[in-house]
């Protein structure tokens, strides 16, 4: 069973995201669970739970997010993540469990001006290829991004064609070595992202397309929303967003 659904809201807290990122984790647990433990059972070999979580976890190394629960995604993938871990020991081998982190480009915070240093590290070509694969969706969509508040951050990013194929080979080859790390019974992979795309870079290359000036704005996020549905073939491994408005500052991070 792959679980990599999840309600990836940017702002909600906590317990608006719950029922989706945590307590929907549970239930498919239970349901497979049972599957292995029911009666006629017919099942030989031990059956596998793999969990998309979020790197984010990783990067604030396992500790418990504020207990304020403004940083509600990621303090529900580490609430799932944690129900997970300890479900492995009580079911004592019943079901694999494994879970796989989405992950930065590095696997430290970056500040602003290692972002800067960073982009350099990255193929000219491969941002090229995003930032014109971009292009031609918001002109296919009609609609164009307005990035206003968002003051700065970055996109982490990794083919989704890769992406996937790396997890089905996971989920096939079902034995430790293929894992990063095993701990207690749980298997942990990671996805690192291979290409980082400035949100200051994006922004200056749909400034300056001025077949995009007549096209309706909308939101920034909205937009890669959209894009998203129309085709994008990234998968975004890791991101931080910072907004900026009346002089307050928030951040997001995944």
């Amino acid at each position: 069973m792959v679980d990599c659904a999840a309600d990836r809201a940017f702002w909600d807290y906590y317990e608006a995201l719950k029922s989706v990122n945590v307590d929907a984790v549970k239930s498919l647990l239970r349901l497979l669970a049972g599957v292995r433990g029911g009666g006629g059972n017919v099942l030989t070999a031990t059956p596998s739970f793999h969990f998309l979580s979020s790197g984010a976890v990783s990067l604030d190394k396992g500790s418990e997010p504020d207990p304020d629960g403004a940083d509600g995604y990621v303090a529900s993938k580490w609430a799932a993540e944690t129900f997970l871990q300890r479900a492995s020991q009580c079911l004592n081998g019943a079901v694999q469990i494994n879970i796989h982190r989405p992950l930065p480009l590095r696997d430290d915070q970056v500040t602003h001006a290692e972002q800067q240093t960073t982009t350099d590290s990255n193929t000219a070509a491969a941002t090229e290829t995003i930032l014109r694969t971009l292009l031609s969706l918001t002109h296919a969509l009609r609609i164009r991004p307005e990035f206003g508040s968002v003051a700065s951050g970055y996109l982490d990013l990794a083919p989704i064609t890769d992406v996937a194929s790396t997890i089905v080979s996971n989920i096939l080859a079902n034995d430790d070595v293929s894992a990063e790390q095993s701990t207690d019974g749980v298997r942990f992979f990671s996805h690192k992202g291979q290409v980082r795309v400035h949100l200051e870079e994006l922004a200056r290359v749909m400034d300056a397309d001025e077949g995009l000036t007549a096209l309706r704005p909308v939101n920034a996020l909205d937009w890669f929303g959209e894009i998203k549905k129309a085709g994008f073939d990234y998968f975004i491994t890791s991101h931080h967003l910072v907004m900026r408005h009346g002089g307050e500052e928030i951040s997001s991070r995944r």
